[in-house]
């Protein structure tokens, strides 16, 4: 049954770090009511009603995600849907202080659905997933607190691709999204583009 979760935590991390082509976004909705079908099978009794509600609010954002992303839906709409999945004061934290400047709205703390919008537009301005890349490779889900890892491979700004490890955890409180939490390995980052510019 966790691998039919872990499809969940997929399309919230594709929404998020990549930018899909129209065909991608149909397959990502398909895949969704796929789990979302199986999710009534009896496997599901490994995991509590909470959980299950949680994994629910994940593949809903996930999807809404995609439609902003794809620009089916403004910023305003996108805001007013994340109020449905997001706490008021959801808190998005990085272990990661990058030197350069440039990357720190990349990781600097955001408070609120509003912060959290200019973090999506950044990214996807400055940050270029690399296909294949960044999708979970291990997930974890305990009561309120969901967790996944990932190997990512991205460009900033256009510049040579890097590769690190991440470990995201996401803390739910009232079937809500209260936090969001990356504790990334920086070393590889800060290697490529930590040096001062030239």
């Amino acid at each position: 049954m966790k691998n039919l979760y872990l499809l969940l935590i997929i399309l919230i991390i594709a929404a998020c770090n990549n930018q899909p082509k129209q065909n991608e976004i149909s397959k990502t909705k398909m895949e969704s009511e796929m789990v979302n079908q199986n999710a009534n099978d009896n496997e599901t009794s490994t995991l509590t009603d909470e959980e299950q509600n949680n994994m629910q609010v994940i593949g809903i954002l996930a999807e809404t995600a995609g439609k902003y992303i794809a620009k089916e839906i403004t910023a305003d709409q996108f805001a007013k849907e994340l109020s449905n999945y997001m706490a008021e004061d959801i808190v998005f934290w990085s272990n990661y202080t990058p030197t350069n400047e440039s990357l720190k709205p990349l990781f600097a703390q955001r408070n609120g659905i509003n912060e959290i919008l200019e973090r999506y537009d950044y990214e996807e301005k400055y940050e270029k997933i690399k296909e294949g890349t960044g999708l979970p490779v291990d997930f974890a889900i305990k009561g309120n607190a969901i967790y996944y890892s990932q190997n990512e491979t991205a460009s900033f700004f256009d510049k040579e691709e890097v590769t690190w490890d991440m470990v995201t955890k996401i803390t739910m409180k009232e079937g809500k999204i209260s936090r969001i939490e990356m504790y990334l390995d920086s070393a590889p980052i800060e290697k490529i583009y930590g040096q001062k510019e030239q």
